[in-house]
């Protein structure tokens, strides 16, 4: 059973407690704390001799990651692909990445593939012709004949006679539109010109807001009328 009358304290010592008293602690010894000992990180090498990078997660946990080492493409390899037109780089996003030796090499291949295609020229066919006693080989050149086409017969089709009579009809009209030319205007001379700044006529009329050149035949007729008129003032 519990006792409160006697009550252990932290250093060891009884302490008196009567009833209705409040229990009193001492304050003058300190418990010691014991100090934990940090060990020291040690980065330890890989296999391939290249240090890890040590990245702090959103936990606050150290999680260690390998740098992957890119493996260069020889310079061999670099002059062929840019023989042949290959690019070295990929795009990635915004960036441009080196592509792999790998990849490279496939698209090489691929490249040296169609190229033979297109430079196989056909040849003749030779026909080899061996001897009975077999003690030669004759190389025999087999020549091609011209084959001569055939001329094809052409069958006339059925036409209605109001077809023929509307292909005359359109005929027509196209030469008549041909044979028309185009009116050209004469030109005024200088002698009626020089009347025209004599007796004040004037060369031109208004037409639709334009300016358009009188004919030599209205020019003349306004002419022979103005020196009428100028005849008939002087009687």
């Amino acid at each position: 059973m519990y006792n409160p009358s006697t009550h252990k304290c932290n250093d060891g010592e009884v302490e008196k407690l009567g009833f209705g008293k409040r229990r009193r602690r001492k304050f003058g010894k300190k418990k010691k704390k014991k100090k934990k000992k940090r060990k020291k990180k040690t980065v330890r090498k890989s296999k391939a001799g290249k240090k890890k990078t040590v990245r702090k997660s959103k936990a606050g946990k150290k999680k260690t990651v390998r740098k992957s080492k890119v493996k260069k493409v020889s310079s061999a390899l670099k002059k062929r692909c840019k023989k042949h037109g290959i690019r070295l780089t990929l795009k990635r996003g915004k960036k441009r990445v080196p592509k792999s030796e790998k990849l490279l090499k496939k698209q090489l291949a691929k490249k040296l593939k169609a190229l033979k295609k297109k430079k196989k020229v056909s040849k003749r066919k030779v026909s080899i012709r061996k001897s009975k006693v077999g003690r030669k080989v004759k190389k025999k050149k087999t020549v091609r004949k011209r084959k001569v086409k055939k001329k094809k017969t052409v069958r006339k089709r059925k036409v209605s006679k109001r077809k023929v009579y509307k292909r005359k009809v359109y005929k027509r009209k196209v030469k008549e539109r041909k044979v028309k030319k185009r009116v050209v205007k004469k030109k005024i001379s200088m002698k009626i010109k020089n009347y025209c700044k004599k007796l004040g006529i004037k060369m031109t009329t208004k037409r639709n807001g334009k300016r358009v050149y009188k004919t030599e035949k209205v020019l003349k007729a306004q002419i022979v009328r103005k020196v009428k008129m100028l005849k008939k003032s002087k009687k």
